[in-house]
């Protein structure tokens, strides 16, 4: 009778089969820690895209008759609608570590009443003092610990000097007591301050197109991304997130 020899795997043939396995786990880990870390950067660029544009949905929906209830300022008392106070908008305040604060924004009718004959509406808005409304503030921070930064390249990629800078900022929406037109104003380094009056955002300069990139913080990622706020916005479909790949503007 023959005897079968039966050959099983030799000690090299082993060492290389796990060596070849290791670095295909090592290589599946890698994409696949690189899709989750991408979804949760693209999950943080919309919530902060949904962010903005409800301070739009906001500043559309203020009423100031004596039913509307949420916070009164502690230099209007009684009323709203009696004592000459109203709610003109929200201001939201983006930090570059990802702190966001919202206020309501408030003024008070001018005395002596601002004649018709003023037609230019950032006078409008600056005779009513718009303020924040302290108690109104809602703070949050940006999703999976991203934040904001400055571009870091100009068209056709010049390098901007002020990306190695932290990037704090401000969006004024107010809409007109006059005209009830929805008004944009951005401010790099807005402070939030109860009784500081925001006439200086409110000014043509401040109304130019934004670009806001969002700081993965570590995070690796395919793309960076950012939401844009529109020259002279006045809606939400204004706030757009747009992709270094798809834009020929400014590079995050």
């Amino acid at each position: 009778m023959r005897v079968m020899k039966q050959r099983g795997f030799t000690v090299i043939e082993t060492m290389l089969f796990l060596a070849i396995s290791a670095v295909l786990t090592v290589a599946i880990l890698a994409t696949t820690g690189v899709s989750i870390s991408t979804q949760r950067y693209k999950d943080a660029v919309a919530t902060l895209q949904s962010d903005i544009q409800q301070q739009y949905e906001d500043a559309l929906s203020i009423k100031n008759s004596r039913q509307d209830g949420g916070a009164t300022p502690s230099d209007c008392t009684g009323d709203r609608g009696q004592t000459g106070c109203i709610l003109m908008g929200k201001l939201m305040t983006i930090t570059h570590d990802g702190r966001m604060t919202q206020y309501v924004v408030y003024g008070r009718e001018p005395e002596p009443p601002l004649s018709e004959s003023i037609t230019n509406e950032y006078q409008v808005m600056r005779a009513y003092n718009p303020r924040i409304v302290e108690s109104s503030a809602q703070a949050k921070t940006m999703e999976w610990g991203t934040g904001i930064s400055w571009p870091e390249f100009f068209p056709p990629g010049t390098p901007d000097p002020r990306y190695a800078t932290n990037r704090d900022m401000g969006i004024l929406i107010i809409r007109s007591p006059r005209s009830g037109i929805v008004y944009t104003f951005t401010k790099d380094n807005a402070v939030a301050n109860a009784g500081t009056s925001f006439n200086a955002m409110i000014d043509a300069t401040a109304r130019g197109r934004r670009t806001i990139c969002v700081a993965p913080s570590g995070w690796v990622v395919n793309d960076r991304m950012s939401v844009t706020i529109a020259a002279n916005a006045s809606s939400a479909g204004a706030v757009e997130v747009r992709t270094n790949q798809l834009t020929t503007e400014l590079k995050c």
